[in-house]
């Protein structure tokens, strides 16, 4: 498999807990469909995407190179067609923004147990001062 591939893709935000946007995540994953089956009459036999990168690091398993006649080739020899290919991809993004979201909502819970455990400290501390007069 040819690895000078040219990848296009955008950059997920920085921070972890930010989601991106839905039409961000889709549109790519249509354009290559659409690439892929409304010009089938010209025997489309590849796809661009430059869309976001999967959770997966290793650089064939991006969608930019597994939309890659190559790719494709190989998926076609494995019983798997675009399709197949285009529906992975979008999972794989559903799946790194379902992490992301999460990573959100813990984060936002981890906040709310950080400030709960201080007004808690604070507590503690109000009761020692009252009962024995000393302010550790």
């Amino acid at each position: 498999m040819n690895l000078g591939y040219n990848i296009r893709m955008k950059q997920w935000p920085k921070e972890i807990t930010e989601t991106a946007g839905y039409e961000d995540l889709i549109d790519p994953v249509r354009n290559a469909f659409d690439q892929l089956y409304t010009k089938r009459r010209k025997k489309a036999k590849s796809a661009t995407y430059d869309g976001f990168p999967t959770t997966e690091a290793h650089i064939v398993s991006q969608p930019s190179v597994r939309l890659s006649e190559e790719s494709l080739e190989q998926e076609a020899f494995q019983g798997r067609d675009p399709l197949d290919v285009i529906l992975n991809i979008a999972f794989n993004l559903g799946m790194e923004q379902g992490q992301r979201a999460l990573r959100n909502d813990l984060k936002n819970n981890l906040l709310h147990l950080d400030s709960g455990l201080s007004i808690l400290k604070h507590s503690i501390d109000s009761i020692r001062y009252k009962v024995t007069g000393d302010r550790e």
